[in-house]
This record gives C-alpha cells, structure tokens and sequence, in this order.
C-alpha cells in the first residue's frame, strides 16, 4: 500500500496515457479507459518503479 503513487496507463496501441493517485488507503480507479492493450506504471518517491506490460483491458459481458 503506497498513498499519493502516481498509476499511468498507457494504451499500447494509441499511445495515450492515463494518469491518477492512489488514494489514503493505497487504491486508485481508472474508470475512462477503453478496452483494448495497456502498459501500467506505478511510482512513488522512495519505491521502485513498478511495470506491468501488455494488460488486456476487456469489458465482463454477463452469461444469462
């Protein structure tokens, strides 16, 4: 848990990142991005940068 880090997720294939913050308790929300391939990057002052490459965002269809 790491307050105030800053979480970028960047579109693979358009390129264009998404910045915000985690919040007092570590978490944070992306709620604007669209499906598709990501790069995730968290940092922080004092922590190594963490890099997770090639997310799958899909949006969850419901099995009715």
């Amino acid at each position: 848990m790491v307050v105030g880090a800053k979480i970028t997720a960047t579109n693979r294939d358009t390129r264009v990142e998404t910045i915000t913050r985690s919040n007092q308790d570590g978490n944070y929300i992306i709620s604007t991005l669209k499906e598709g391939p990501y790069d995730g990057r968290a940092e922080a002052p004092g922590f190594k940068q963490f890099v997770m490459e090639n997310l799958i965002l899909e949006h969850a269809t419901s099995g009715a």
